[in-house]
């Protein structure tokens, strides 16, 4: 998932940007917790209590499973994103999508019986 997209300041907008918000401290964690696993399994390797063959197998198998964090991660913004949407009544995108494509038409209609009646 892509962080939610952020919008102008505004009152309506105070949900989104919180979330925005919380993902991306979610990244920066993420990012921070990979940076001290690559550091420790160094420390590893430079004591002697690991070889680098294994911090390797090691930090890639952690890392495997940061990513996969990272995708559920955003798969449960998601989901809360559309959750507090919803109970806000604020519509999503595509809804958005669906009221723009009906304006049009509808403006199209306009134009249309004007250009009859003038």
């Amino acid at each position: 998932m892509n962080a939610p997209n952020k919008q102008d300041s505004g009152s309506g907008h105070i949900v989104p940007e919180l979330l925005t918000h919380l993902w991306d401290e979610a990244q920066k964690a993420m990012n921070r917790t990979e940076a001290q696993i690559s550091t420790f399994t160094n420390t590893l390797v430079d004591k002697g209590t690991v070889t680098r063959e294994e911090a390797t197998r090691a930090f890639a198998d952690i890392l495997k499973r940061m990513n996969t964090n990272r995708k559920e991660m955003a798969v449960f913004m998601d989901g809360s994103l559309d959750h507090v949407c919803r109970a806000l009544h604020i519509p999503t995108r595509t809804e958005m999508d669906t009221i723009r494509q009906r304006i049009d038409s509808l403006r199209k209609r306009i134009d249309a019986v004007q250009g009859k009646i003038s």
